[in-house]
């Protein structure tokens, strides 16, 4: 990692394309979820080891609203 370099204090992620990710693959949308999910982690934790204090993620849109309960 490069020196002299400023961590912001907040990163926000908005995740995208999980279900085409799986649709993709053949599989159901809950594991394009699944795989967001387990990649999201170790993002964050390695922003929290870099000294980010806040990691902030939109889950939720009212796009999500129209979506079928799957």
């Amino acid at each position: 990692m490069a020196e002299n370099i400023t961590v912001p204090t907040h990163i926000g992620v908005i995740p995208d394309g999980n279900r085409r990710w799986a649709q993709a693959r053949g599989l159901p949308s809950i594991k394009g979820h699944e795989k967001g999910f387990e990649i999201f982690q170790p993002i964050a934790e390695k922003a929290f080891d870099l000294g980010v204090k806040v990691f902030s993620a939109w889950g939720f849109s009212t796009e999500n609203w129209k979506r079928t309960q799957e």
